[in-house]
């Protein structure tokens, strides 16, 4: 995924599948954001 390549999407696995790997290249600077959607993807996005 390149920095200038935006998408907005409500589909957790739609995310996950376009920024996934780029989030997990580096999971100690991303530990916050893949904690969430993680968390989204177990709960939904209702259960907040």
């Amino acid at each position: 995924m390149l920095p200038n390549d935006w998408c907005l999407t409500q589909d957790v696995d739609d995310f996950l599948a376009r920024a996934g790997d780029f989030l997990r290249s580096r999971p100690a600077l991303h530990n916050t954001p893949l904690t969430d959607i993680e968390k989204l993807r177990i709960r939904g996005a209702a259960g907040r």
